[in-house]
């Protein structure tokens, strides 16, 4: 009898630490780093996600001797994509950031013809 009440309870303890993951059709504008690689997509209106790789992005970088970092190869800008991410802990995934901070991370990235 108490079993779904109890259930009820464990979920909402757990729901808000589970990650959700979002959907945004857009461009990508931009995108590199330094030590980690992030992308940033720009949706139709005001929306704009910036969010790291963690190894969910492909060969769309080069390298920029100068500076010792990455920029996102030009012929991608422009490029309408589908962006799957999802806010997580960062979990010293990424270097800079504490490791319970909540960032975006890519889960895929389909680019649209």
């Amino acid at each position: 009898m108490h079993l779904p009440r109890i259930l009820w309870s464990l979920a909402c303890c757990l729901l808000p630490h589970l990650a959700t993951a979002a959907t945004l059709a857009g461009t990508l504008v931009d995108g590199g780093g330094t030590d980690d690689l992030q992308l940033i997509v720009q949706g139709q209106g005001a929306e704009r996600v910036v969010a790291y790789c963690d190894q969910q992005c492909g060969d769309w970088f080069d390298e920029d001797v100068r500076t010792e970092s990455y920029r996102l190869k030009a012929r991608l800008k422009g490029r309408k994509v589908v962006l799957r991410y999802a806010e997580e802990p960062n979990r010293d995934r990424v270097a800079g950031e504490g490791p319970d901070e909540r960032v975006h991370f890519i889960k895929k990235l389909h680019f649209l013809p």
